[in-house]
């Protein structure tokens, strides 16, 4: 929706307000995002075998620059995933860009993996951007990882794995975690 009505101009608006369907279909589109934002509730594509949907306290929750989670390709099915707790292994698209009425950005990371724990009721957010000063026209590009607990507050910042130890670390720690989320 934001996307949308960023892409309008004042005078598309003017058109489409001069028409009742239009109006209508805008304020239904406004009052379901409205609700989803007031509700809270997160819930990602379930990455888990034989769904039904399981409580978002008993699952981790994936999101953001995401193009393969555990080897299989999941950018079909959206930005945001719900996932078992333990070690999952995460691939970044090759690029990512975005534009607005006065600049584009495309950053070029290639296939990054990230080697992740993943805890129940947490959230991970894999970002990729720019970091700078507003209306410079260069910047550096970052790509991180971050685990957000119940509350919302950030309690882990990760890096793409940099070995296959890394890897491997993870696994370990998804031994010490209860339930395992394979099996």
């Amino acid at each position: 929706m934001l996307i949308l009505a960023s892409a309008m101009t004042k005078q598309s608006v003017k058109h489409a307000a001069g028409r009742p369907e239009s109006c209508v279909l805008l304020i239904v589109l406004t009052m379901i995002c409205a609700s989803a934002c007031i509700t809270g509730t997160r819930r990602g594509y379930p990455l888990y075998p034989n769904p039904p949907l399981i409580e978002p306290q008993r699952v981790a929750f994936l999101t953001g620059y995401v193009l393969a989670v555990d080897g299989k390709d999941v950018s079909a099915h959206g930005r945001s995933f719900d996932l078992l707790p333990g070690c999952h292994i995460v691939v970044t698209p090759s690029k990512s860009g975005t534009m607005d009425s006065t600049a584009g950005v495309v950053i070029t990371t290639g296939p990054r993996k990230f080697a992740i724990a993943m805890k129940a009721a947490h959230s991970y957010v894999i970002e990729v951007g720019v970091s700078g000063t507003f209306g410079e026209l260069s910047g550096t590009g970052y790509l991180l990882g971050r685990e957000i607990d119940e509350a919302g507050n950030t309690t882990r910042k990760f890096a793409p794995a940099a070995s296959p130890q890394d890897v491997q670390d993870c696994m370990k720690e998804d031994v010490n975690m209860s339930p395992p989320h394979r099996g």
